[in-house]
């Protein structure tokens, strides 16, 4: 199979898999603390990827020669020449796993979780606007065509002023969304380096760890004991950690090998279609036709942009 639309699938069927346990997060948010919820799935996200990539990841070079894979990658981080890279997979931790990360549980507690899907999938219009000025990845016309159509989608979707309550919601996923989308640009240009010597796994590790360790020690510091969660909540907080932040991340680094920042990006917004059909039988929210209005309108602009972007 092609690459880029191996990369496309691969990326499609694990926005299924985090459209899931989103789904049952903004359920175990209703009994957890939502500060409780994001640094104990940090616990099971920095644990899970550093199991993968001691144990599950091929040997390295640098590990065939007598270094161990956590050796091999300290080496990695020690050289100067490989600074740049370095510093770009720092800001992408710090950004998605201190920042945005705590934002979007926190925006989740306001708003239901498709108006949450529907709202962060717009990552992929701020993406693509960003690649052109920083990465100069310029889209055509027709793109530009298909931005404005979802943009329409906003209008549609939010007929009635949101509750002051969803507006404090909204103002988080927007925040959201310009973090993430700086993060795929710094993801992208981190693959157009030359020099770059860090796989996929490794720019996971770094990432994953640089935003979770401060995240679990401050849980530690201020959140403990931690009050009664119930088996199925700590099952929800541990797929959230393990498959909305650390394959998530893998997937991603691996799918900006093959395609460009927007347009890993707008695959993402397949989540909002997913998430609206699980949140009927999961929590019994169901859309209104304005609403369905506003994301067929996103997914036809985004799916326009998609259609026409350069090879």
């Amino acid at each position: 199979m092609n690459p880029k639309y191996f990369a496309a699938l691969k990326l499609l069927s694990t926005m299924f898999l985090v459209a899931v346990v989103l789904t049952f997060a903004k359920k175990a948010l209703s009994q957890v603390h939502f500060f409780t919820f994001i640094w104990l799935q940090m616990v099971f996200a920095c644990s899970g990827i550093l199991v993968y990539y001691l144990f599950l990841t091929p040997t390295t070079h640098a590990a065939a020669k007598g270094q161990n894979k956590l050796q091999a990658l300290l080496t990695l981080i020690r050289q100067k020449r490989h600074r740049k890279a370095l510093m770009l997979i720092l800001v992408v931790g710090f950004l998605n796993y201190l920042m945005i990360r705590w934002l979007a549980i926190f925006a989740l507690q306001y708003l239901p979780v498709t108006t949450h899907a529907y709202l962060t999938n717009y990552v992929a219009l701020v993406t693509m606007f960003f690649s052109a000025i920083f990465v100069k990845e310029f889209p055509n016309a027709k793109q530009w065509l298909g931005a404005l159509i979802a943009i329409l989608g906003l209008w549609s979707y939010f007929k009635s002023a949101p509750k002051a309550e969803e507006l404090i919601g909204i103002v988080a996923v927007a925040l959201t969304v310009i973090g993430l989308a700086t993060t795929n640009i710094l993801l992208r240009k981190l693959h157009l380096l030359s020099n770059n010597p860090f796989n996929h796994a490794q720019i996971a590790v770094i990432a994953i760890c640089t935003g979770g360790i401060p995240l679990i020690l401050i849980g530690l510091m201020i959140d403990i004991p931690v009050t009664s969660i119930s088996v199925e909540n700590w099952v929800i907080i541990a797929l959230n950690g393990l498959i909305a932040n650390a394959l998530i991340m893998l997937v991603f680094s691996q799918a900006m090998q093959h395609l460009k920042a927007y347009e890993a990006s707008l695959l993402a917004m397949s989540a909002v279609v997913f998430i609206a059909l699980l949140a009927v039988p999961i929590l019994e929210q169901v859309l209104v036709f304005s609403q369905m209005i506003g994301i067929a309108l996103m997914i036809t602009g985004i799916a326009l942009v998609q259609r026409y972007s350069s090879s």
